[in-house]
């Protein structure tokens, strides 16, 4: 099963991506990121986008999240966008 990380938790489109995951088959949600410096680190991604609680706790980095079989989605800035691609491509 393919593992999803989606960044951007906090936003609109994060948000709606999370709780799209989680009704799919084939994929699951393997991690959740936001901005390093917000208020929704540490807490349930499920709670913070009206999911319910789903067991995979906000993180403000990405590097932790990163494995075998794993995607980013990744709805946040340009630039945060590149510096997510220069980590997962090491």
């Amino acid at each position: 099963m393919l593992g999803l990380i989606v960044c951007g938790v906090g936003g609109r489109m994060g948000g709606a991506v999370v709780r799209l995951v989680q009704q799919s088959k084939g994929v699951k949600l393997a991690g959740a990121v936001d901005r390093h410096e917000s208020a929704r680190i540490g807490r349930d991604v499920g709670e913070v986008v009206g999911a319910g609680r789903l067991g995979v706790v906000v993180s403000g980095r990405i590097e932790p999240l990163l494995k075998r079989n794993v995607a980013i989605i990744d709805f946040t800035n340009p630039k945060a966008s590149l510096g997510y691609l220069r980590i997962a491509a090491k």
